[in-house]
């Protein structure tokens, strides 16, 4: 006969990263400063192509929160990050501007590199979540479920959930779908979903839906300024120290770089932790801007005279979605 005696057994391991929840503080503060923004929503073209998505398959017959649709979601999804991948490859400059912090870029990003000239490839190869060759997300509905349903869901863009679907809302989502809607081929991009097939070419085609060609299309641009900002028809009370954080950031953007200063993370750590700039000086907030200031503990008086340790080199700016 066995006997356990599980009072004398060793403590199971923590596993985690944080075991002491010291992260938490952080999570509370930036959640308060940035409502609909969070440290994994890193692009904002995501913000238009999930609710252009869900209305195109509305509009195309998948109306059904089935397997169908969430493999062919997937399959645009890989897709999206595909043309990100290939253009970063095509055109050159920054990797981060076209593909950085894309849904499944470490299995993509290989595979664009290796594409020539008249190459194809399967999505499914990629998309599927069982039998693919290199399964480009694990999340049934990719970076989606993963990352931006909530603060979709948040802003009312989206609704529903991945266990009984997802729609698209009339007063938002379908404002920001069709904006984006007026700025690539749509049509091109679901027929290559369709056929789960794509090429070069084809990726080459639909280049403006990589997230550096944002700026190109005004209309998206301005509807998510407008989103982001809390401005106009988004203009909401819960939002406004989202569009306060925003502010502060470009305001610090404009003295850095009139100090030649790139803004890098190191460099915002160190101003806002100092309540200064590289040179020294203090870094001076509108009034407007000053509540932010103080509710995110950037400006501590104890601290105020160091000067922060820094350093730089002035590179030419991207038009990019990307969140500095």
């Amino acid at each position: 006969m066995e006997i356990t005696t599980a009072w004398v057994k060793p403590p199971p391991q923590i596993t985690g990263l944080d075991h002491l929840a010291v992260q938490a503080p952080c999570i509370s503060i930036y959640g308060r400063l940035l409502p609909g923004i969070t440290n994994v929503t890193d692009r904002a073209r995501y913000y238009s192509f999930y609710p252009w998505l869900i209305r195109s398959f509305d509009q195309h017959g998948f109306t059904k929160y089935d397997d169908v649709f969430k493999e062919r979601f997937r399959r645009a999804d890989c897709l999206f990050s595909l043309i990100a991948e290939r253009h970063s490859v095509s055109a050159g400059g920054d990797y981060g501007d076209h593909a950085g912090a894309m849904v499944g870029s470490n299995t993509l990003g290989p595979v664009a590199k290796e594409l020539n000239s008249g190459s194809q490839l399967k999505l499914s190869d990629y998309s599927l979540r069982e039998g693919a060759k290199a399964r480009y997300f694990k999340n049934p509905l990719g970076g989606l479920g993963q990352y931006y349903l909530g603060v979709l869901r948040e802003l009312s863009i989206l609704d529903g959930d991945t266990a009984t679907g997802v729609k698209y809302t009339r007063q938002v989502g379908q404002l920001i779908a069709e904006r984006m809607d007026a700025g690539f081929d749509g049509e091109l991009f679901l027929s290559v979903v369709e056929a789960d097939s794509v090429t070069t070419e084809q990726l080459d085609a639909l280049s403006s839906l990589c997230p550096c060609q944002l700026h190109n299309n005004l209309g998206e641009t301005e509807i998510l300024k407008e989103l982001f900002f809390a401005r106009n028809t988004f203009y909401d009370v819960e939002a406004l120290p989202r569009r306060r954080s925003l502010q502060s950031i470009l305001q610090l953007a404009k003295l850095l770089d009139n100090e030649s200063t790139v803004l890098t993370e190191a460099t915002f750590r160190a101003c806002t932790y100092s309540g200064g700039l590289p040179s020294g000086e203090l870094w001076d907030t509108p009034e407007s801007l000053a509540p932010t200031s103080r509710s995110s503990c950037w400006r501590t008086p104890m601290v105020r005279s160091v000067r922060p340790t820094m350093s730089g080199r002035k590179r030419k700016r991207t038009a990019s979605g990307r969140w500095a």
